[in-house]
């Protein structure tokens, strides 16, 4: 056995690095693949803050009560209780409904078709005390009282 020519030298090489070449692509298309999708491996991990000795409860948020009005029924709750700085409205079996509007601060929103039927309104905001919230149902004057509470949150006590 003599030493290989020059041809099967150059196809030797050739040969090599091509497939070099094709694994370095493969491997970083993969890689690619996996940092665009990632591995779907999730490891728990929860820290704890070293200074902090007991857990903090979370801030209790106060939900904004949702007014059902039906059309059909019209009995209509008309005294509402929250400690919430908002609310809205749904409203049912009506055929026609305008705009609403909180008497007390001139707040005023509209209302939306739902693609279920039926309409939905914009939050709209509630001052401390008395809220007078009035809309047009079916071409007729309804009214909502709705008293909001100050809360035991001090940035409630702030002007909003």
């Amino acid at each position: 056995m003599g030493k290989p020519s020059v041809e099967k030298k150059a196809f030797f090489r050739i040969s090599f690095w091509t497939i070099i070449l094709i694994g370095f692509l493969g491997a970083s298309n993969g890689l690619f693949i996996v940092y665009q999708m990632g591995t779907g491996i999730e490891i728990p991990f929860q820290r704890k803050l070293a200074s902090v000795e007991e857990e903090i409860e979370p801030a209790k948020e106060k939900l904004a009560p949702v007014v059902k009005i039906d059309c059909k029924q019209l009995d209509v709750k008309r005294h509402l209780l929250t400690q919430a700085s908002t609310t809205r409205f749904v409203i049912e079996n009506c055929k026609k409904v305008g705009s609403f509007k909180n008497q007390t601060n001139n707040n005023q929103g509209d209302i939306f078709p739902m693609p279920t039927g039926g309409w939905t309104s914009d939050f709209v905001s509630l001052s401390h005390g008395k809220n007078i919230l009035s809309m047009d149902l079916d071409g007729k004057k309804h009214s909502v009282e709705i008293t909001r509470e100050k809360g035991d949150n001090p940035s409630e006590t702030k002007a909003l």
